[in-house]
């Protein structure tokens, strides 16, 4: 109790001699808890950015509070914040300054703060002092009375004030900074909440009386002005979350986001992006830009310890990016950085984004948009199976997240590490439009409210042209389809192959009040590598569940086409036509849909019509380029060349149809061209790939581009000597000895799953014993539901390898029946190339053998992995790390010629 009175003592000297007051009426109150009695005794509501109804204000009093409270109840729309403030004598902020009030709601995560003013500091624009926000404790007992308390007040005022100064470029002068008002963030969601709110408390501080409070400016618009003027504030926020919609000005907004590479903001807005991710903060002329070509931008936050408030200026700021890769160790300082924008309430203002890896539900529970990111194209990972990873992930996470997912549009970094180190020199490796095309229909129809394209390549570089020519037609052919994208909402997979369909058909829907919007894909196996190209005959899917009222539409470029509703067993047979991958319809049960599809119909031809038929011409001397070399290796399948000389053909009459202005024809003469081009590359493919045991082993089989490295390569390999096995203990043969040599396993199940590592003589292929994983669930439900990340790991002992190394793992892998709960299976990768492009196994019921051919690039030491993300069992024998040595390039050139 001293050491506070003669720190009161010692402000009431300086508040003296500074002239902190006017006629200098200080007192010191009796006790060291004073309850803070301003000119307004009760709490009242100020700002908001919602739109609210007043249902009851009464000030109460019961058995259970021995402090009288008032209770409002307050009914409100979709918002963020609903201010109700609560005047204090101004007071001093000092290092044991703190402020609290006892809160009951029926809503949890209400929130306390306190207004800070800088009287020596005026706003350079409105020449008052300066007011911030500072946050305080959230409410997290739903029902129950609960103490919430603001502490450390200078330093969160020292946060907030490094970020004015940057922003003004102006000195900020903090002394004498007191506080004038408390704050409480009652919003509870849409709908009714009830809050009782006692009369806030001021610890261990000296009131200073007689000080005319003047309220301060109002800093960033809105809610961050802090200028509490009791008006009823109903204009929404320009950006919010409606449940799982975003709404940009009031409307659901589909983000179509790509990474900025240096290109100009017209030209991708040009390719139809609307959202543009930068890795920093954006730059004047930057928000200037985006504000002109109405584009938004996705960036990461300022500094936790150095945000206030949200200017004018970052209008054009969609979300917070905090971050890829997130996981457990990262858990701790995301929810950091969130609660420091919470400080600042500029959660207020924009949402948070983030890519966690793992542990879903916890960074759900924080961010407001989940990105999912994963990239299969070149791995062993099936293009069939992405829509179910979407599905699975967002099912991880808490209803009501936002979800988007990344689209990958060139080949993973680690494979184009490997492929180059192997021997391929040609330019960076895109992904086919195809490919693309199958990953951008995947995830609209698993429910993402925006995409992420991907981009390490400028896209406006020449050698990208066919990348960005596929994009643009894409975003394109989406426009149609945002009202359903952006806010209807996801059902779960609800259709089968029926005929000639092919076996990997997904099928999806989103409802809205109107319509039910369809989404049918066909995959092929291997179309992560290389597509098979769309079939020329139609195939059969049925839905279930389409609503017998309504009319059945095919969602064209030409516009909405009819189509008849054939009931069969099991549900409503529709058609996806020939030569075409994928195909959208509509179930309409309201004209306005149709008008909506109709309108902008021969603008949206014209340009899919071109945009298709220059991707076809494109795509098709991209194709020829690589077939010529690989003539010059006598490298080409014989079979390939009818189907590039009909798609020739199929390109000439679509440029000629366009001439004509029949662009309906001229379209379809452009999607068998495509098709046409990507069988040729597809048959090229299968002959080389049949050299290895399977398609994963040669990172330079995992791309038609790769080939004529792949065939030399092979040609290298044939002559190539193999050293001894450098790999300790892959026999599995005995457990200690597996210790000494440096085998570790790592283990993290959850609660309700039980892991094991263990030597089995059950089932080894060789010897006596072989390793075997085992993860089991502890009930049915548990061994039924997916698994975020693999249970059980197991390293093998590092090996130091040299710089051009190239070396083989091989093995023999069993697994008696399929594992669940994961799409990767059984996963063996080693540490150079990682997990993507590592070799998956989901069943194999006899022993079955695999290699991975890799290239060091750099001398390091190297490690095989064996992880079981799924529940089951596998077997795991006679695994060996073979250095090869192979011929010199040159002179195997040089050879070949002769």
């Amino acid at each position: 109790m001293k050491r506070r009175v003669l720190v009161s003592l010692l402000v009431i000297c300086a508040c003296t001699t500074q002239g902190w007051t006017d006629d200098g009426a200080i007192s010191l109150h009796p006790t060291d808890r004073a309850s803070a009695s301003g000119r307004n005794a009760r709490w009242q509501l100020a700002s908001t950015d919602c739109t609210y109804q007043i249902l009851a204000h009464r000030a109460e009093q019961s058995a259970d509070s021995e402090q009288p409270y008032d209770r409002l109840v307050i009914r409100s729309g979709h918002g963020t914040f609903l201010h109700a403030v609560h005047d204090i004598r101004p007071t001093p902020i000092l290092a044991e300054l703190s402020v609290s009030t006892e809160m009951r709601s029926d809503h949890d995560k209400l929130q306390l703060l306190v207004r800070a003013v800088l009287p020596r500091s005026l706003d350079p624009t409105t020449k008052r002092p300066i007011t911030v926000l500072l946050g305080g404790a959230l409410y997290d007992r739903q029902g129950n009375w609960q103490r919430l308390e603001i502490t450390d007040i200078p330093q969160k005022l020292e946060r907030q004030v490094r970020v004015l100064r940057a922003q003004w470029r102006t000195p900020i002068d903090t002394r004498e900074a007191y506080v004038d008002m408390v704050v409480a963030n009652i919003y509870g969601g849409a709908g009714t909440t009830q809050t009782d709110l006692q009369r806030p408390l001021i610890d261990g501080i000296v009131l200073a009386e007689g000080v005319e409070w003047r309220p301060g400016p109002r800093i960033a618009g809105g809610e961050s002005g802090h200028e509490f003027d009791r008006r009823d504030t109903t204009s929404p926020p320009r950006v919010r979350l409606d449940g799982d919609v975003l709404l940009v000005d009031e409307r659901p907004f589909f983000a179509r986001m790509v990474d900025l590479r240096g290109e100009d903001f017209a030209f991708l807005r040009q390719l139809g992006f609307n959202t543009i991710r930068l890795g920093t903060s954006p730059t004047r002329e930057q928000l200037e830009t985006a504000e002109r070509l109405d584009l938004w931008l996705v960036c990461p936050p300022p500094r936790a310890e150095s945000i206030s408030v949200v200017g004018p200026g970052l209008d054009r700021i969609l979300a917070w990016h905090l971050g890829e890769s997130l996981t457990q160790r990262h858990l701790e300082a995301t929810t950091e950085s969130i609660n420091g924008l919470r400080d600042s309430a500029l959660l207020e203002y924009r949402p948070v984004l983030g890519v966690p890896d793992t542990e879903l539900l916890a960074y759900g529970r924080r961010l407001d948009i989940v990105l999912h990111q994963r990239e299969p194209l070149g791995t062993s990972f099936p293009l069939s199976e992405f829509s179910s990873w979407l599905v699975a992930r967002r099912q991880l996470c808490r209803p009501g997240v936002t979800h988007w997912a990344t689209i990958q549009t060139e080949m993973h970094p680690l494979l184009e590490q490997q492929a180059s180190a192997l021997g391929y020199s040609g330019e960076a490796v895109s992904a086919e439009p195809e490919q693309i095309r199958k990953l951008v229909f995947s995830a609209v129809g698993s429910g993402m409210r925006g995409l992420h394209f991907r981009s390490l390549q400028r896209l406006d570089d020449p050698t990208q042209h066919l990348r960005a020519l596929t994009i643009r037609l894409l975003l394109h052919e989406l426009d149609q389809l945002t009202p359903w994208i952006a806010g209807g909402r996801a059902e779960a997979l609800l259709a089968s192959a029926a005929g000639p369909g092919r076996p990997g058909t997904r099928v999806s829907s989103l409802r809205t009040s109107r319509s039910i919007l369809v989404v049918a894909s066909q995959h092929d196996a291997y179309d992560q590598l290389v597509t098979a190209g769309a079939s020329r005959t139609p195939a059969r899917v049925i839905v279930r569940g389409a609503p017998a009222a309504s009319q059945l539409f095919e969602i064209t470029p030409a516009g909405p086409r009819p189509q008849e509703q054939r009931r069969v067993a099991g549900g409503t047979q529709i058609t996806i036509a020939p030569y075409q991958d994928d195909a959208v319809f509509a179930f309409v049960h309201d004209p306005v849909v149709l008008r909506s599809l109709a309108a902008g119909l021969s603008d949206r031809l014209t340009t899919t019509a071109q945009l298709r038929s220059s991707l076809a011409a494109l795509y098709l001397q991209h194709t020829q380029k690589t077939f010529d070399q690989l003539q010059k290796r006598s490298a080409t399948a014989p079979a390939s060349q009818p189907f590039l000389d009909i798609a020739a053909g199929n390109v000439k009459q679509s440029a000629i149809l366009i001439r004509q202005n029949d662009l309906v024809s001229a379209e379809q003469q452009a999607r068998e061209a495509l098709a046409h081009i990507a069988k040729a590359r597809r048959v090229a493919w299968q002959q080389a790939s049949q050299a290895f045991a399977s398609a994963a082993a040669n990172p330079l089989c995992s791309n038609f581009e790769y080939l004529p490295a792949h065939w030399a390569f092979t040609a290298r390999l044939s002559r190539a000597s193999s050293a001894v096995n450098v790999l300790p203990g892959g026999s599995f043969e005995d457990f200690d000895q597996l210790i000494d040599d440096g085998w570790r396993s790592i283990e993290h199940a959850p609660g309700d799953v039980d892991v094991g590592v263990s030597l089995s003589s059950e089932s080894a292929f060789a010897g006596e014993r072989c390793l075997r994983l085992t993860v089991r669930g502890e009930n049915a439900t548990v061994a039924a539901s997916v698994i975020e990340a693999a249970p059980v790991w197991v390293n093998s002992p590092p090996i130091l390898m040299s710089a051009g190394q190239v070396f083989v793992i091989r093995g023999k892998v069993k697994i008696p029946e399929p594992i669940r709960g994961s799409d990767d299976g059984l996963m063996i990768f080693d540490s150079i190339a990682g997990p993507a492009l590592g070799a998956r196994f989901v069943e194999a019921t006899d022993w079955q053998s695999f290699e991975l051919y890799r290239a060091c690039p750099t001398t390091q030491k190297i490690q095989v992995t064996i992880a079981l993300p799924g529940i089951g069992t596998a077997y795991i024998d006679e695994l060996t790390v073979h250095p090869l040595t192979l011929p010199d390039r040159a002179r195997d050139a040089v050879a070949r010629t002769r």
